[in-house]
């Protein structure tokens, strides 16, 4: 399982009061700032925005710990960096500088505790996050001397929920907090519509940007400038917010060397996965690529290899396998029965063990097969394989 919190949350979500009105009183202003910053407008604006980060003396505060030397063999080098408290307009730069100088690796963690601050600067601190290729959870750290990837259930909302999205991979702790709400201006402003608007579509450019789903945006219009919305966990992971260290597939149909082939393809904390489909005259091959965690020397020496289609595993042998790039490959020759079943498919996998029904694999399953399945069809006619030998008489998967 990948590292981090992933114990089952309460799937219902929650409308609650803001936690304090301090806290919407400088996200409301620095709204107006981010409008200001993106699109320049008006003078005055620009002045009360200066005088007012100036006045926010509340900062985010940067925590770093680095993995016991003796473990970093079996744990890794990542590090833990706790932010805690108010987003302010420069927290993006203390985030980098301490990376920098600390020489922070990357896929390390960020821990966030915050409740909200600058809108301008959560887009930004999530910028770096994903710069860096960090990932993030909430919470907040236990003790005063922090250690790695120890830490109680947090607060991340308003303008933290931004800088939460800039993880490649992105976890909630059981327990922790995710908010959100509508934002709004703390005094009424000239071009208030102009203003929002363009602040807007920041926003949504920014999550799209961030691959998450911009249905988030509107959720935060559910909750007034006084109140805070706490998503379900279904919610989250359906809008992709959460997606405890695997990214959403991607199926493209793509050609090389005159070659037409169906490609899955994702990321995990375990590192890539990919599942590619190709004919060779009348057969269907399958390639699979995975990071084999260093272990080329055991990977290319197993002898168990199952093809897995709905957690279902089926004894399969490859023609070739090699190590290219540190990443392993491998082929195989499907046969007529199981193109029917990978079509049918809804998730899909393919791993390697020492044994048939050993507890430990290299390799990956669960690979949606999404909108795969209509491809494979256009894949099958391209490659001239008839109807009668890789359809079934149901209706593709969609």
């Amino acid at each position: 399982m990948p590292n981090g919190p992933t114990a089952e949350r309460k799937s219902e979500a929650m409308l609650t009061t803001l936690p304090s009105r301090t806290l919407r009183v400088k996200s409301l202003v620095n709204l107006t700032c981010l409008a200001v910053v993106r699109w320049g407008y008006a003078f005055f604006i620009a002045f009360r925005c200066l005088a007012a980060l100036a006045a926010d003396t509340n900062e985010m505060s940067v925590v770093g710990v680095k993995e016991d030397p003796a473990y970093e063999a079996i744990l890794g080098d990542a590090w833990t960096l706790y932010l805690d408290d108010e987003i302010d307009a420069y927290a993006a730069k203390r985030l980098e500088g301490f990376i920098i100088s600390n020489r922070v690796p990357r896929r390390s963690w960020v821990i966030l505790n915050s409740p909200g601050g600058s809108l301008f600067g959560g887009i930004e601190l999530g910028k770096i996050i994903r710069k860096y290729d960090l990932r993030t959870d909430v919470g907040k750290q236990k003790t005063a001397q922090p250690r790695p990837l120890e830490y109680n259930i947090g607060g991340c909302y308003s303008a933290c929920t931004l800088a939460y999205v800039g993880g490649t991979f992105r976890y909630l702790k059981s327990g922790s907090h995710f908010g959100i709400h509508r934002f709004a201006f703390a005094v009424p402003e000239k071009r208030e519509t102009d203003l929002a608007q363009m602040a807007s579509a920041s926003i949504v450019a920014y999550l799209r940007s961030m691959d998450i789903d911009s249905e988030l945006f509107t959720l935060s219009t559910e909750a007034g400038p006084s109140e805070i919305y706490e998503p379900s966990i279904d919610i989250l992971e359906k809008l992709n917010v959460v997606n405890s260290g695997v990214t959403k597939p991607k199926w493209t149909m793509e050609s090389k060397g005159g070659v037409i082939y169906l490609k899955g393809e994702r990321y995990t904390v375990y590192g890539i996965n990919k599942y590619i489909l190709m004919c060779n005259t009348s057969k269907m091959i399958l390639h699979v690529i995975f990071d084999p965690q260093r272990r080329n020397s055991w990977v290319l020496s197993a002898q168990a290899h199952s093809l897995v289609i709905d957690d279902h595993e089926t004894p399969i042998s490859p023609v070739m396998k090699f190590i290219t790039n540190g990443w392993f490959n491998a082929e195989y020759v499907l046969s007529p029965e199981q193109v029917i079943s990978i079509r049918r498919a809804k998730t899909l996998g393919l791993i390697v063990q020492a044994a048939y029904g050993a507890p430990v694999f290299l390799g990956f399953n669960r690979l949606p097969f999404g909108d795969g399945a209509v491809k494979l069809d256009g894949l099958m006619n391209s490659c001239g394989i008839g109807q009668s030998r890789g359809r079934s008489n149901q209706p593709a998967q969609k």
